[in-house]
């Protein structure tokens, strides 16, 4: 390996579009029947943007049977060449992927970790190790750079004949109805227009459809500046994650240190307490910084480096009409925690069933304004614990600093104080206790997962006696889980249970030994379900199509019908 084999002058960025072993796949253009015919088609769904959050949203309506249209301006996965933007996977965002069939790659490209460190100067002062489920695949946390997950997702999307991906269309005007979405789009061969009864805006922080229609936004650009610098080198680091505060190799700033796929290592450094910032962003800045983290000798290959800061930004409306915002487009955090790409996934996985169900006629268009409710709220507690972080970790008045490294100092030497060390509440899946599609019931007591949890997952014996997972049964269908002690009997009228016609409603056992019921049974070999769901006595869930709770009852039983869901369906798309 050649050490520092990039030939820029030392104030570039480095941003190319290939290293050793893998270069950003380009996608052609290809001609859109519009322009083919000039006839205007009305698609049930057109998605404005190919990133993370679009990919997501296109393949989980696509999975589901919906015709989806999704425009990309670009023609490739990439973002100012190799950056590996978003890196860091949560584990509910790839059982999220595990449905929509693309989290083996992932997890099998990626570098798992449960673990991380924090040292102030040299000192280790905090450390922290989370578990995830048991005899899972999915570890905790998995770093992989953006642009293989997007290329995952896209082959993915490649397989089904229902999505229609453009690349090189970039939206240039739009108009929204009271039935439906107009879309402009431009072309290297030409401008057409498209309509759509739903237009999903994932067109980043900076959404031209969002400007474009005065959806109001509020945004803050923070002060603080930071360089990343993702390399390979010749050294041996351990799959944790390390923060530095007040890094020697830094001059006093932070960095945060995370082992990526193929081998290359990030480093993100602070700058913005250098006099020069733009020299301190420059490549012989870099190439100083890395050298006296490396240790003089140590040869590395940059594969990209460039210089960042971050915004807060929040729109006020979710869903404006036909017109729902998704991912940076709708919200931006600060990078503390892993709670921006993540939470645009969550986004689809929250939108796609709603809009499946509505287009399909078994709900009507409140259950997408229920998309608003649910994922601003998540947006809100996303800016709050990120703007804490960051509050932590670049403290702004002398008396936060004095906080700061008060805690640090302590953290050194007293367990208790350590869990005030923050520098960032990493992402889980979040709660919707005040959504409007929680449904009541007879539960008492604080055990178990109250409406608008998210399931837990956990281990479980398939039918035929192999090992497994309860996200298995998750799988974008409404789920009803009937907890069986062995002391008691399952309900004759629970075996055929159904909804409206058209909405299938899969029911499973959820036992402690093996049972013949008609119904297919799962064991928990430990226990641990039981005990996670408040189950010993016996318990009946329902599950949304998103594995959120919607009900629970302590009583084995047919699970309520929402509300939401008409007895029967009548397609709302055009033909």
């Amino acid at each position: 390996m050649n050490s520092q084999v990039a030939s820029r002058d030392s104030t570039s960025h480095y941003q190319p579009r290939s290293m050793d072993g893998y270069e950003l796949p380009f996608y052609p253009f290809r001609t859109p029947p519009e322009l083919k015919s000039g006839r205007q088609p009305r698609y049930p769904v057109v998605i404005a943007g190919g990133g993370l959050a679009g990919l997501t949203l296109g393949l989980d309506l696509g999975v589901r049977g919906i015709p989806v249209v999704i425009i990309d301006e670009d023609d490739n996965v990439g973002a100012s060449g190799l950056s590996s933007r978003g890196v860091v996977y949560v584990e509910r965002t790839l059982e999220i992927f595990e449905r929509l069939g693309v989290a083996r790659r992932v997890v099998e490209k990626g570098v798992g970790w449960s673990s991380g460190r924090v040292f102030k100067g040299e000192d280790e002062v905090y450390s922290f190790l989370s578990k995830g489920a048991d005899d899972s695949f999915i570890p905790p946390y998995t770093n992989v750079q953006q642009f293989f997950v997007e290329q995952y997702l896209v082959e993915r999307i490649a397989e089904l004949d229902n999505i229609d991906l453009r690349w090189k269309s970039r939206v240039v005007a739009v108009s929204s109805h009271d039935d439906h979405v107009t879309l402009k789009i431009d072309t290297p061969e030409g401008a057409y227009e498209l309509e759509a009864e739903w237009v999903a805006a994932c067109d980043g922080g900076n959404s031209f459809i969002r400007n474009s229609l005065n959806v109001p936004s509020h945004t803050h650009l923070f002060e603080d500046v930071w360089c990343i610098a993702d390399i390979r080198a010749n050294t041996k680091s351990a799959s944790e994650r390390r923060m530095w505060l007040d890094a020697d190799f830094n001059d006093g700033g932070i960095v945060l240190n995370h082992q990526l796929a193929d081998g290359v290592c990030r480093f993100n450094c602070q700058i913005s307490h250098y006099a020069d910032i733009e020299r301190a962003g420059g490549m012989d800045e870099i190439h100083r910084r890395l050298r006296r983290a490396l240790g003089e000798g140590i040869a590395y290959e940059m594969v990209w480096a460039g210089v960042w800061r971050y915004k807060r930004r929040l729109t006020d409306r979710f869903v404006d009409g036909r017109v729902i915002y998704v991912g940076d487009a709708a919200h931006q955090v600060p990078p503390f925690g892993a709670r921006g790409g993540n939470s645009g996934v969550a986004d689809a996985d929250n939108l796609g069933w709603k809009l499946a169900l509505v287009l399909e006629g078994h709900a009507d268009r409140s259950l997408v304004e229920t998309y608003h409710s649910e994922r601003y709220a998540a947006a809100v507690e996303n800016i709050e614990v990120t703007n804490r972080s960051a509050l932590f970790l670049t403290p702004d008045t002398p008396a936060r600093r004095l906080f700061r490294d008060a805690v640090l100092d302590l953290a050194r030497r007293f367990p208790e104080v350590r869990p005030m060390v923050n520098t960032g509440r990493l992402a889980v899946a979040q709660s919707y206790p005040a959504s409007p599609l929680n449904i009541g019931g007879d539960w008492s007591g604080s055990d178990g997962l109250p409406p608008g949890s998210p399931f837990v997952n956990g281990r479980i014996v398939r039918p035929d006696g192999t090992a497994g997972l309860l996200l298995e049964l998750v799988d974008g269908a409404f789920v009803a889980l009937h907890f069986l002690p062995d002391h008691a009997e399952l309900p004759r009228e629970v075996e055929s249970a159904s909804f409206a016609a058209g909405v299938e409603l899969r029911s499973y056992v959820i036992s402690r030994t093996e049972k013949n019921l008609p119904l297919p049974v799962f064991v928990d070999p430990d226990g641990a379900l039981f005990k996670t769901y408040g189950a010993d006595d016996g318990a009946t869930y329902l599950l949304r199509p998103d594995g959120h709770v919607i009900a629970r009852s302590r009583q084995l039983q047919v699970p309520p019908t929402p509300d939401f869901l008409r007895a029967s369906g009548s397609l709302e798309r055009a033909a």
